[in-house]
């Protein structure tokens, strides 16, 4: 079981520059995909369309953004109600990134809009304990929306570690700016869970109302109704813990989908030229593992159905309380995640694009149904839901408002390359992302429209030309030239010391 779910604007100026792309191919069309669908929305694409306005906001705007566990792109396809309720009439960013492929670092860019260098919080071990010890909760987008009279939620998954420090004190801990709390710890299965309601814990069992998405849905509903009742603009984080492991199914869609398999493209179960020693030694799938593959990949993707319905319900709240021509949602994942590309069993931590690049969706006011192929990242956020908000960011944020890119216009000096950091294995068994076997080492990476450059900490480099090269199969570091492996490691560098206004400004390469 398992479901789920301006105004004036500020637009910060910097940016980094110098590196395009392509994936997995669709396994179901859209018939197959309605056709499998649980409970119905009340709110059609059609009718959504009669709502959807075409200017900017004349009161402040409301912020829904449901962010998903290890959702990469190719689950996309099979969510109608995202696609027919959000992404038909919004725009969705073609080349979105993360700063990390790991929960914990990548959430924390998301909500202080800063690269893990500058946080220090490199892993998942870090994860609460440090983002907490560290006093970084202080100041994040809750904080700054909160403080410019922003009612504020988050539902759902905070970061690793939280609800696990009874003898500390911090149980019932709830971090600053956050004006309603329905946090769970170990959600991932749905069920028997422990959620902190704004400092007061509750035990849900494995009856069909403890179901955790079942309970996300109906907090969800009653706080946008409270806030338009009481005219106060609002911030709603649904953050859910699908598809991650153990890919918990409603039952509802316990059959559905029969016929669906991992993505077949070029990179599954190949064996590339030139790969880095941690890749090398992976042996091939074999036909056991891959029918183990297909039925994990049948899951997640059962999995994200409980998220469509969640969207489309907060549409429908949304709708029915009026404020649906007023709301920015904002659909994402922390996360990317590989099912058999390169040999790997499924998990992340790579620099390939089924971990670092994931979907990026967003419908509102002024929003006109599009794409954005502008290099873009998830410490992009907080300033942007900040910039929606009126609200300015303080000045140690990396990231820029997305704002003009929403509005139609990329800023002549918008960042051509993005940079992904990665600490090293985790190899912590108590760690939900643990990976027994295929974890690359520690590395840093830069991708551009066209280019992926990878250095390890083992001396390793791997260089893709996506022009060519779409599924990462061919490393191109011994023919090419000194000089371009030098301008590659240049602007890495200048990346990897990076800090506000220099992660803000352009980096040539």
């Amino acid at each position: 079981m398992f479901r789920r779910v301006a105004l004036p604007i500020a637009v910060l100026v910097g940016v980094i520059v110098g590196f395009g792309l392509t994936r997995d191919g669709p396994h179901a069309t859209p018939a197959d995909v309605s056709s499998t669908t649980g409970t119905p929305s009340s709110t059609t694409p059609a009718a959504l369309a009669q709502t959807t306005s075409s200017t900017a906001p004349t009161e402040r705007p409301n912020i829904v953004y449901v962010l998903a566990d290890d959702l990469d792109s190719s689950l996309v396809q099979y969510m109608p109600k995202l696609n027919g309720l959000i992404a038909a009439s919004g725009i969705s960013f073609t080349n979105y990134y993360v700063t990390s492929a790991v929960c914990c670092p990548s959430r924390v860019s998301m909500m202080r809009g800063q690269y893990p260098h500058n946080t220090t919080v490199l892993t998942n071990e870090d994860g609460f304990a440090k983002f907490h010890q560290l006093g970084l909760e202080s100041s994040t987008i809750a904080t700054w929306l909160q403080s410019a009279g922003y009612r504020t939620a988050l539902m759902g998954k905070y970061l690793n570690g939280y609800l696990e420090q009874r003898g500390a004190g911090l149980f019932e801990y709830v971090p600053p700016g956050w004006s309603e709390w329905d946090v769970a710890g170990d959600g991932f299965r749905e069920v028997d869970y422990t959620m902190n309601h704004n400092g007061t814990l509750t035990q849900y069992g494995h009856s069909p109302q403890d179901v955790l998405t079942d309970v996300l849905r109906a907090r969800a509903d009653t706080f946008i109704s409270k806030s338009a009742e009481d005219g106060q603009p609002f911030f709603l984080e649904l953050s859910t813990f699908a598809p991650h492991f153990p890919y918990t199914v409603l039952d509802r869609y316990a059959n559905a989908f029969p016929g669906v398999t991992a993505p077949r493209s070029p990179s599954f179960n190949a064996r590339g030229q030139g790969e880095p020693k941690w890749l090398a030694v992976q042996p091939s799938l074999t036909a056991a593992d891959i029918t183990t593959l297909d039925a994990k990949y049948r899951r997640r993707v059962q999995a994200v159905q409980g998220i469509d319905e969640l969207i489309g319900q907060v549409i429908d709240a949304l709708r029915r309380t009026g404020e649906l021509d007023n709301t920015y949602f904002v659909f994402s994942s922390d996360n990317g995640y590989h099912v058999g590309q390169h040999r790997l069993q499924p998990g992340k931590q790579s620099a390939y694009d089924t971990d670092i690049r994931v979907p990026l969706i967003v419908r509102g006011p002024g929003i006109t149904h599009g794409t954005v192929d502008a290099m873009t990242m998830n410490i992009d956020l907080a300033p942007t839901f900040a910039a929606l908000a009126g609200v300015q960011t303080p000045s140690f944020v990396d990231g820029r408002s997305l704002v003009p890119l929403l509005r139609g216009a990329t800023p002549a000096d918008w960042r051509e390359v993005v940079f992904v950091e990665h600490e090293g294995p985790t190899a912590v068994p108590g760690d939900p992302d643990y990976q027994p076997d295929d974890n690359p080492t520690r590395y840093a990476a830069i991708r551009s429209a066209n280019r992926l450059f990878v250095e390890y900490q083992s001396g390793e480099y791997e260089l893709y030309d996506y022009t060519t090269d779409p599924y990462e199969l061919a490393n191109r570091v011994a023919s090419t030239s000194a000089t371009d492996l030098a301008n590659y490691q240049q602007t890495l560098d200048a990346l990897r010391r990076c800090r506000a206004e220099t992660c803000r400004a352009p980096a040539r390469m």
